[in-house]
Formats: C-alpha cells, structure tokens, sequence
C-alpha cells in the first residue's frame, strides 16, 4: 500500500488503526468538530486533514488520490444523539466516500460501523 486515508482518523478505532495501516503517505481526516490533529506528533508520513464526510469529499481533499480507504466515521455513541442524527450522519457520509473513491479512482474500502446504521422499520437505497 502506497497511500492510505483514514475517514473518522480521529475516533477511537481510526486512532489506533492509523499507526498499523502504513504505507507511504497516511492521511487521518476526520469532521470539522475535531479541528486539532491528535495531542501527540504524528510520525512520518503521515498527515492530518479536517473533513466532514457529510458533505462531498472531493473538493475538501482535491489532492488526495489513495490506494486505499477506510471508512470509521460515524456518529455513533448512545445516548445522545437522536435516531435521525445517525440516519442524515452515517448514510450521506457512506454515500460520499463511495463517490470520493470512485472520483480517485480507488479501489479498496475498507467500511466499519460500530453502531446499526438502520432500524427493522427501514431500508437503504443505495
């Protein structure tokens, strides 16, 4: 793997994920809410760039072109956070990265939802 970016590289799974992935070039974006890269330095390689994934990631991240993508962020703690906030958070950012990959040409995702993204009374259209 040559380059990787980290959705979510911030939280708690993409925080410990993002030391193993590797690679060249590590990117760990995560939302605007997490201004401040992590309280330690980030070694080499390996970069820190705001983005919320809610909204289209190409024009946050022009210049990134990985060789893969993982995807952790998700709006995702219980409780505090209303049923709607999981569906209008998780799903758009979800659809998102797809498009970033597909505009980047990338290959690789790699999704992980550490919380149910859908209820027995819903479906989703991808």
């Amino acid at each position: 793997m040559n380059s990787c970016i980290i959705f979510g590289g911030l939280g708690y799974v993409g925080h410990r994920w993002a030391n193993p992935a590797g690679g060249e070039k590590t990117v760990r974006a995560d939302c605007a809410g997490r201004l401040a890269p992590p309280d330690s330095v980030l070694p080499d390689g390996m970069d820190f760039i705001a983005c919320d994934v809610r909204k289209p990631i190409q024009p946050q991240l022009p210049d990134i072109r990985p060789d893969w993508i993982f995807n952790f962020a998700a709006v995702h703690r219980e409780p505090g956070h209303t049923r709607e906030e999981y569906l209008t958070r998780n799903l758009p950012g979800a659809r998102n990265i797809c498009a970033f990959a597909e505009q980047t040409g990338c290959k690789n995702i790699l999704f992980h939802q550490q919380h149910c993204g859908l209820w027995p009374d819903q479906r989703a259209d991808f």
